[in-house]
Formats: C-alpha cells, structure tokens, sequence
C-alpha cells in the first residue's frame, strides 16, 4: 500500500504537480495513522489475554501484561516509519542534495531499533 503512494508522489513530483503530490503524502500519512490506531486499539483490547497465550505461571502472565503497552506503542510507532523509510515518502520528495545526507544518518532505524 505505501510503495504504491510511494510510486504516486514520485509520479507527480514528476509531472511537475507538488501540490498533488503534497496531498498524497497527507493521504499516505493519514492511512498510517489509522492503521497504527488500529494497531495499538487491538493490540491493548487483549491486553489481559497476551500473558495467559505465554504460559499460565502468574509471574510470566503479569509481566507480558506489564509490557503490553509499550508493544502497542511500538508498533503504533512503527506504522508511520513504513510510508517513511526507503524508497518512500522521504526518498521521492526531498531533492538530492539533502537526500544523501538524510539517508546516510538512517534515523527512522536508529529510533525504531531502541524502542
């Protein structure tokens, strides 16, 4: 889905239409809002349920529990780093000068490996 919208802003950067391409990266930036709210929505709805999935020991069952958030976290975080990295959004609108020094430092990586 977002190599798709990838390959739209580039085709209308492209065709020399900013404007249009500006809105599809609002589109592609909105879809990865809602997929990360629904990620998150359904990973803390079985918040209770992921600890008794692992075992039924209450200690093990209390700390899966315990870091359930910070799952739903990461992986709400992580659905805005898939339109950005590569290729994508990032990649096809900045021009090329500030495209090598953005894509050498590789910050998306950095952040999303600590969390």
């Amino acid at each position: 889905m977002f190599s798709c919208n990838s390959t739209r802003i580039s085709n209308e950067l492209g065709a020399g239409c900013p404007n249009v391409a500006y809105l599809a990266v609002i589109v592609t930036l909105f879809m990865a809002f809602i997929c990360g709210v629904l990620e998150f929505a359904f990973i803390m709805s079985l918040w209770k349920v992921w600890g008794k999935a692992f075992s039924h020991v209450h200690e093990v069952v209390t700390y899966v529990n315990s870091m359930t958030p910070v799952v739903a976290i990461s992986a709400f975080v992580d659905s805005f780093q898939t339109p950005l990295q590569g290729n994508d959004i990032l990649k096809t609108s900045i021009p090329h000068k500030i495209k090598f020094n953005f894509s050498s430092i590789n910050d998306i990586y950095t952040i999303d490996n600590a969390i």
